[in-house]
């Protein structure tokens, strides 16, 4: 709040039934108010995640949570053009993580960790740094295109698709948070490099898309996992 300066902040509680929404004002980096409401909250068990609205003008939510809807089955709500969601990790270990990540990535963020040590210096970092992020890809002789993570890695950017001709292209737009964005197309020729492997690779990015709502993909997830031997949330195992 010291970097935002001056803003307003919308305060919903998501429970069974969400509480009304709740607006602060936050001056010169002052957010006693919020602090104190937040300090406040009775916690309960039930969380229905998909219990809310976005909200018009309003650019970033932050969604503190450990990722486990245990009420109601309504899907999380979309964003408009222009809003971004953080998932910030309240829990650490015993969070739904893919879910939590698989959320942000839908909506222009990503997953950020509070557990451990210098959590907090380093999610307060996360939130105020720029990052490159993709924002679209397409090929051209390749389909179900699914990149490893959405946020640039270092430069380095990691893609796998399912190959419809022997050769194409894809093409990865990629937003640097410095204004325009690059737009790079690359040229691949199918080979034998990689086999199952690749094959799996491409598999397990493609159900952890699916991890926002895994509960509305299970049949397309049973039939990778079992296609390409991946271990999913559904696979039973024998020691």
């Amino acid at each position: 709040f010291e970097a935002i300066g001056n803003g307003r902040v919308h305060l919903q509680v998501l429970r069974n039934v969400a509480d009304p929404v709740r607006t602060f004002e936050v001056t010169n980096g002052d957010w006693s108010s919020l602090r104190r409401a937040l300090e406040a909250l009775p916690y309960d068990g039930a969380t229905n995640l998909g219990d809310w609205r976005p909200i018009p003008g309003v650019a970033e939510y932050l969604l503190v949570s450990d990722g486990l809807s245990t009420w109601g089955d309504g899907a999380f709500p979309g964003l408009a053009t222009g809003q971004r969601l953080y998932a910030i990790d309240s829990r650490g270990s015993g969070s739904d993580v893919a879910r939590l990540a698989a959320l942000a990535d839908d909506r222009g963020g990503r997953r950020i960790a509070l557990a451990g040590k210098g959590g907090l210096e380093r999610a307060a970092d996360a939130l105020l740094a720029a990052t490159a992020r993709i924002v679209a890809l397409q090929g051209e002789g390749v389909t179900d295109l699914v990149p490893q993570a959405w946020d640039v890695d270092a430069g380095r950017v990691r893609v796998a698709g399912r190959l419809t001709e022997p050769s194409g292209t894809v093409t990865i737009v990629v937003d640097t948070g410095m204004g325009r964005p690059v737009t790079t197309t690359v040229p691949f020729t199918a080979g034998d490099e990689g086999g199952a492997r690749i094959g799996a690779l491409w598999a397990q990015w493609r159900i952890a898309s699916f991890a926002a709502a895994p509960e509305r993909h299970v049949a397309e997830v049973t039939r990778l996992g079992q296609l390409f031997g991946v271990v999913t949330p559904g696979t039973s195992l024998l020691v």
